[in-house]
């Protein structure tokens, strides 16, 4: 082996603890993830319950204008 080099392999526990690295890395992606989605879920939820509303408004306003339409 060259100065300088590492071999990565010579050491029982670096296998181990890179998989242990990897585990604790991945977890938290994991939990970061999931309040991700949590949120957007809120968010979309919120977004069809307004757009539900706006489209009610909608149609009151139409029905309103026809009113007025047929008045005229």
């Amino acid at each position: 082996m060259q100065a300088g080099m590492c071999d990565c392999y010579e050491d029982d526990d670096a296998v181990p603890n890179l998989i242990e690295r990897r585990f604790f890395a991945a977890t938290d992606a994991v939990r970061m993830t999931q309040v991700e989605c949590d949120v957007l879920r809120e968010v979309a939820g919120l977004a069809i319950q307004s757009w539900r509303e706006a489209r009610t408004r909608l149609a009151e306003l139409e029905a309103l204008r026809e009113g007025f339409g047929r008045e005229l």
